[in-house]
């Protein structure tokens, strides 16, 4: 698989500091330079035929290139995401007679390259509300935990 780089240089002008990316693929080819835009544009603003290419820079960042409606070519920084993976399903401590038990679904996915862990658990199938957890890695060390009341 090839791997590109990404290239980033600013240009100092009389209305400020204008920001530009180029992808340098493997073998040397240079793409044109992309203006880098502070957030992303709206869809409006792009070419709806023109692809959106997510990357990697080797410091972790993401970004997004793709070509606007006038055919400028723009970049923005995004989030690259990969599929879940690691997906479990289960039911744990369900009680004849009343208690629905508790519903635990649990999965992993790659965000800008580190590997974050998410946990759902709907306790008494819901009724109890919701916990979400978010792992480090594989790990068990929580980096952020939320819980919603049930409705």
């Amino acid at each position: 698989m090839a791997t590109e780089t990404l290239q980033f240089r600013t240009i100092e002008t009389d209305m400020g500091a204008a920001h530009y990316a180029q992808i340098i693929s493997q073998d040397g080819a240079r793409s044109p330079e992309y203006r880098v835009l502070p957030s992303m544009p709206v869809t409006e603003y792009l070419d709806h035929r023109a692809p959106v290419v997510k990357l990697l820079a080797k410091n972790g960042s993401a970004w997004a290139f793709s070509v606007s409606v006038s055919g400028g070519y723009v970049a923005w920084k995004t989030i690259k995401t990969s599929k879940r993976f690691g997906l479990e399903q289960y039911r744990m401590r369900s009680v004849p007679g009343g208690y629905l038990g508790d519903y635990v679904k649990h999965y992993s996915r790659v965000i800008n390259g580190k590997t974050y862990s998410f946990s759902r658990v709907k306790w008494n199938g819901g009724l109890g509300g919701v916990t979400i957890k978010l792992f480090q890695g594989q790990s068990t060390k929580v980096l952020r935990e939320v819980w919603f009341p049930a409705k």
